[in-house]
């Protein structure tokens, strides 16, 4: 950690003895932070603690040695004193943290993509996966996908889904997505219309089987970006 001595050289100030402390007290705000973040979570408050360790060290280095810079000329008089700063420090610390958390895990409003959800609204749980997401199609419908596992960066999962074409048609399907990071996604799968199927054996014979291939059973490709 960087230390910027006072002005005058007194080493009995703020600047010595207390900054080999602060970072200590910082890496602690943030670890009560985490720790908590469960608790005010179930009293109704949205705060995640997704951060790595690397971006909460880092974090921690630069509130310190701002804090340093700052309050180098700054000289606590007496025990009482010394006392308020620390617990100021401490307070200001767990409050950073927290934002720091909850910065970690953006829920993302809309989504955008060449894919059966073509826009949508997309549903996340406390640490930022996407659950599921409901929304319109270029096929004049809706669309809903629900994921088995919460869909997380650099993670994938699979999904089923179900919705309709030109308003009334139905579909059911089954896939795979892989998100990129918190925007990007790409994915896969095979959709199914139950009602063409169901046509395609009234018709019969070659014609009934042709329309039950050609018009029943859709492979998929898609790709898609989270807007925040």
């Amino acid at each position: 950690m960087v230390i910027y001595p006072d002005n005058d050289g007194d080493k009995g100030g703020f600047s010595v003895k207390m900054a080999d402390q602060l970072s200590g007290y910082v890496l602690s705000g943030l670890a009560v932070a985490a720790r908590g973040s469960s608790f005010w979570c179930s009293q109704g408050k949205k705060i995640v603690s997704q951060a790595s360790s690397k971006k909460a060290s880092a974090f921690a280095r630069k509130f310190a040695e701002t804090a340093s810079r700052v309050f180098s000329g700054f000289k606590p008089q007496g025990r009482k004193h010394m006392r308020l700063t620390k617990i100021l420090f401490f307070v200001l610390t767990l409050a950073f943290g927290f934002g720091f958390a909850e910065e970690g895990a953006r829920a993302p409003k809309f989504q955008v993509g060449l894919d059966s959800v073509t826009f949508g609204w997309p549903s996340v749980d406390a640490k930022g996966g996407i659950v599921n997401s409901f929304g319109i199609n270029l096929g004049l419908g809706v669309a809903y996908r629900s994921y088995f596992e919460p869909l997380y960066a650099e993670k994938g999962s699979l999904y089923w889904e179900a919705g309709t074409v030109l308003l009334l048609n139905p579909y059911l399907g089954i896939g795979y997505d892989y998100r990129f990071n918190e925007q990007f996604f790409v994915g896969g799968g095979v959709n199914i219309f139950p009602l063409n199927l169901l046509l395609g054996g009234i018709l019969g014979g070659s014609v009934g089987a042709t329309a039950s291939v050609l018009w029943s059973v859709f492979p998929t490709i898609h790709l898609g970006v989270y807007l925040y």
